[in-house]
Protein backbone atom coordinates (compact mmCIF):
# COMPACT_ATOMS: atom_id res chain seq x y z
CA UNK A 1 0.00 0.00 0.00
CA UNK A 2 3.31 2.50 0.76
CA UNK A 3 4.57 1.65 -2.58
CA UNK A 4 1.41 2.24 -4.37
CA UNK A 5 0.59 5.29 -3.02
CA UNK A 6 4.30 6.29 -3.15
CA UNK A 7 4.13 5.81 -7.12
CA UNK A 8 0.50 7.58 -7.29
CA UNK A 9 2.67 10.99 -5.40
CA UNK A 10 5.63 10.83 -7.46
CA UNK A 11 3.76 10.51 -10.08
CA UNK A 12 1.26 13.28 -9.80
CA UNK A 13 4.54 15.34 -8.70
CA UNK A 14 6.33 14.72 -12.53
CA UNK A 15 2.36 15.78 -13.72
CA UNK A 16 2.66 19.40 -11.78
CA UNK A 17 6.44 19.96 -12.49
CA UNK A 18 5.22 19.15 -16.72
CA UNK A 19 1.97 20.48 -16.96
CA UNK A 20 3.08 24.07 -15.54
CA UNK A 21 6.26 24.25 -18.50
CA UNK A 22 6.38 25.24 -21.70
CA UNK A 23 8.61 22.88 -23.85
CA UNK A 24 11.51 24.74 -26.02
CA UNK A 25 12.98 23.13 -29.04
CA UNK A 26 15.76 24.92 -30.19
CA UNK A 27 18.36 24.39 -33.69
CA UNK A 28 21.67 25.05 -32.57
CA UNK A 29 24.30 26.43 -34.96
CA UNK A 30 27.18 24.68 -36.86
CA UNK A 31 28.21 22.09 -39.30
CA UNK A 32 28.50 18.66 -38.32
CA UNK A 33 29.81 16.29 -40.43
CA UNK A 34 32.10 13.09 -41.79
CA UNK A 35 32.84 14.20 -44.82
CA UNK A 36 33.34 18.09 -45.63
CA UNK A 37 30.67 19.74 -48.30
CA UNK A 38 28.09 16.55 -47.21
CA UNK A 39 25.65 18.43 -44.20
CA UNK A 40 22.20 18.61 -42.44
CA UNK A 41 20.48 21.82 -41.12
CA UNK A 42 17.23 21.99 -39.41
CA UNK A 43 14.92 24.95 -40.57
CA UNK A 44 12.37 24.20 -37.96
CA UNK A 45 11.03 22.23 -35.19
CA UNK A 46 7.01 21.28 -35.22
CA UNK A 47 6.85 21.37 -31.82
CA UNK A 48 2.57 21.56 -31.32
CA UNK A 49 2.06 17.73 -30.97
CA UNK A 50 3.37 15.09 -28.54
CA UNK A 51 6.07 13.77 -30.96
CA UNK A 52 8.10 17.37 -32.45
CA UNK A 53 9.56 16.53 -36.16
CA UNK A 54 12.44 18.18 -37.17
CA UNK A 55 12.48 19.50 -40.50
CA UNK A 56 15.92 19.51 -42.14
CA UNK A 57 17.71 20.52 -45.43
CA UNK A 58 20.60 18.42 -46.26
CA UNK A 59 23.20 20.21 -48.19
CA UNK A 60 25.74 19.10 -50.91
CA UNK A 61 28.37 21.08 -51.69
CA UNK A 62 30.44 19.30 -53.82
CA UNK A 63 30.88 17.83 -56.82
CA UNK A 64 29.43 14.63 -56.58
CA UNK A 65 26.33 13.32 -56.22
CA UNK A 66 25.34 12.31 -52.80
CA UNK A 67 22.77 9.20 -51.92
CA UNK A 68 21.36 8.90 -48.32
CA UNK A 69 18.69 6.93 -47.07
CA UNK A 70 15.83 7.41 -45.09
CA UNK A 71 17.13 5.68 -41.83
CA UNK A 72 18.05 8.17 -38.98
CA UNK A 73 18.59 8.04 -35.53
CA UNK A 74 17.95 10.82 -32.15
CA UNK A 75 20.81 10.61 -29.58
CA UNK A 76 21.23 12.78 -26.43
CA UNK A 77 24.37 14.36 -25.00
CA UNK A 78 24.99 12.81 -21.51
CA UNK A 79 28.20 14.58 -20.43
CA UNK A 80 30.45 14.18 -23.42
CA UNK A 81 29.17 11.46 -24.53
CA UNK A 82 26.10 11.01 -27.43
CA UNK A 83 23.59 8.22 -26.21
CA UNK A 84 21.45 6.61 -28.85
CA UNK A 85 17.29 6.93 -27.12
CA UNK A 86 15.18 5.23 -29.27
CA UNK A 87 12.43 3.85 -27.38
CA UNK A 88 10.71 2.12 -30.19
CA UNK A 89 11.56 -0.05 -33.37
CA UNK A 90 10.79 1.42 -36.70
CA UNK A 91 10.33 0.34 -40.16
CA UNK A 92 12.56 2.47 -42.48
CA UNK A 93 11.51 2.08 -46.61
CA UNK A 94 15.20 1.50 -48.13
CA UNK A 95 14.51 4.03 -50.96
CA UNK A 96 17.60 5.56 -52.04
CA UNK A 97 17.56 9.53 -52.13
CA UNK A 98 20.28 11.63 -54.98
CA UNK A 99 21.38 14.94 -54.28
CA UNK A 100 22.80 16.11 -57.59
CA UNK A 101 26.10 18.48 -57.42
CA UNK A 102 25.41 21.94 -55.34
CA UNK A 103 22.06 20.67 -54.79
CA UNK A 104 19.84 20.81 -51.69
CA UNK A 105 16.93 18.79 -50.26
CA UNK A 106 14.13 18.61 -47.78
CA UNK A 107 13.49 15.97 -45.47
CA UNK A 108 11.51 15.64 -41.83
CA UNK A 109 12.30 12.96 -39.18
CA UNK A 110 9.57 12.62 -36.56
CA UNK A 111 10.82 12.11 -32.84
CA UNK A 112 7.98 9.45 -32.27
CA UNK A 113 10.60 6.44 -31.41
CA UNK A 114 12.93 8.54 -29.12
CA UNK A 115 12.77 9.66 -25.55
CA UNK A 116 12.88 13.21 -26.01
CA UNK A 117 11.89 14.20 -22.41
CA UNK A 118 15.19 15.34 -20.91
CA UNK A 119 16.23 19.28 -20.69
CA UNK A 120 19.75 19.27 -22.97
CA UNK A 121 21.26 18.82 -25.88
CA UNK A 122 20.06 16.45 -28.99
CA UNK A 123 20.83 15.59 -32.66
CA UNK A 124 19.50 14.03 -35.45
CA UNK A 125 21.79 11.59 -37.20
CA UNK A 126 22.15 10.53 -40.53
CA UNK A 127 24.54 8.43 -42.90
CA UNK A 128 25.05 8.88 -46.60
CA UNK A 129 27.59 8.03 -48.89
CA UNK A 130 29.28 9.18 -52.01
CA UNK A 131 29.47 6.30 -54.82
CA UNK A 132 31.90 7.65 -57.44
CA UNK A 133 34.43 8.48 -54.74
CA UNK A 134 34.16 4.93 -52.61
CA UNK A 135 35.00 6.59 -49.49
CA UNK A 136 32.19 4.32 -47.39
CA UNK A 137 29.27 5.34 -45.38
CA UNK A 138 29.80 9.04 -43.61
CA UNK A 139 27.66 10.94 -40.70
CA UNK A 140 26.04 13.83 -40.96
CA UNK A 141 24.07 15.20 -37.98
CA UNK A 142 22.29 18.49 -36.45
CA UNK A 143 22.13 19.33 -33.19
CA UNK A 144 18.54 21.07 -31.39
CA UNK A 145 18.30 21.92 -27.10
CA UNK A 146 15.70 21.28 -25.50
CA UNK A 147 14.58 23.04 -22.51
CA UNK A 148 11.36 23.98 -20.05
CA UNK A 149 10.19 27.45 -19.32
Amino acid sequence: MKRTLSLFLMLALALVCFCGCERSLEPSDGIHTDYDGVYLTIDSIDADGDHPILNVTWHNETDQTVTFGLWYTVEYLDGDEWKNIQIADYAVPEIACMLGPGERGAQSYTTKYFNILREGRYRVRTEFYIPELQVGTKSTWAEFDLSYK
